[in-house]
């Protein structure tokens, strides 16, 4: 899940200062990532093989 966190971002500073995404039940954290798109890396490419993220 790492991979797809933008730790960088002020979203993840924010909330690490409460309670880390890294530390909470996969149902939470799919939660707060999807009320909190700041938090995910971007770009998110994909295709039938294959998905990207960030600028690797």
């Amino acid at each position: 899940m790492d991979d797809f966190i933008s730790t960088k971002s002020n979203a993840y500073h924010q909330l690490s200062k409460t309670t880390p995404i890294e530390d909470m039940p996969l149902s939470e954290a799919v939660r707060v990532l999807s009320q909190t798109p700041q938090l995910l890396r971007r770009p998110i490419i994909f295709d039938d093989h294959r998905l990207l993220c960030g600028f690797n």
